[in-house]
């Protein structure tokens, strides 16, 4: 196993931790204004499926977690080339 396949592992197991602990979701929300609640049941994630809501939402908590509490060095390769072009895109 790969320093990066045992990196991909642990950040999903901080991610999952992350999103289901309560004060980290209060620290996200103090530190970003946006609110993001407890994990929804699931016709709330059909519904914020499509409307995208939650898609959005949950990709700044985790751009925020991974780079304020996790390390974003220590993220998923992919992850980082991921938010890299996204944030190329936004950015001219």
């Amino acid at each position: 196993m790969t320093q990066d396949e045992f990196n991909q592992i642990a950040w999903y197991d901080f991610m999952t931790w992350a999103f289901s602990d309560a004060a980290t979701r209060a620290a996200f929300t103090a530190a970003t204004g946006v609110l993001l609640g407890a994990p929804r049941t699931a016709s709330e994630q059909v519904i914020d499926s499509a409307t995208g809501h939650s898609t959005a939402t949950l990709e700044r908590f985790i751009e925020w977690a991974t780079e304020t509490i996790w390390g974003l060095e220590f993220a998923p390769k992919t992850y980082q080339e991921a938010l890299a072009k996204r944030r190329r895109e936004v950015t001219p």
